[in-house]
């Protein structure tokens, strides 16, 4: 008789997370694309405003907690 694996609950949650992740991220991009043909200068502003968020995210990788941290505080306090 075969036995098999239990499978965790956390498994099976970060799996679907992935997967579902996936398809928004890939029905997105479709999007942008069909975007791009019917509007190419909004298609350009959405091109730089990923641009940016990728660069936003890259920088805040490189960064430590206590870095982004400090960095949080400080635009609270010039922006609130």
């Amino acid at each position: 008789m075969v036995k098999y694996k239990k499978v965790k609950p956390e498994i099976t949650e970060g799996f679907l997370d992935k997967l579902f992740g996936k398809l928004a991220t890939s029905a997105a991009s479709k999007a942008i694309k069909d975007i791009q043909k019917k509007d190419p200068e909004l298609g350009k502003l959405i091109a730089t405003a990923q641009d940016l968020r990728k660069r936003g995210e890259a920088r805040l990788a490189k960064m430590t907690k206590q870095e982004r941290d400090d960095e949080w505080a400080d635009m609270v306090d010039k922006y609130m």
